[in-house]
């Protein structure tokens, strides 16, 4: 995919040191890793964002079930040892 879009920032030396060392062990340019970084970080920023829709019977049910965390503690640790879907 051709790029044709140019994004300018500005970075102290530190910052910049920094980038060209992990572009180096990851043998990529800076421009690479930055863009590769930033387009992580976006996904995961958008997939961060989580909305629920229910019925009214179905936010009901969602809420008994939530007051009742000790008796859902296996049901709940299934569902946080899911991994997200940039994991892999």
């Amino acid at each position: 995919m051709a790029k044709e879009e140019r994004i300018h920032i500005r970075a102290t030396s530190e910052q910049k040191q920094l980038l060209a060392r992990a572009s180096q062990i990851r043998g990529r340019s800076v421009s690479d890793f930055v863009l590769e970084s930033a387009v992580e970080e976006a996904t995961n920023a958008l997939l961060d964002q989580r909305v629920f829709v229910f019925s009214e019977e179905d936010y009901d049910a969602f809420l008994t079930r939530a007051n009742d965390v000790e008796k859902n503690r296996e049901v709940i640790a299934g569902i946080l040892n899911v991994k997200s879907p940039w994991e892999g």
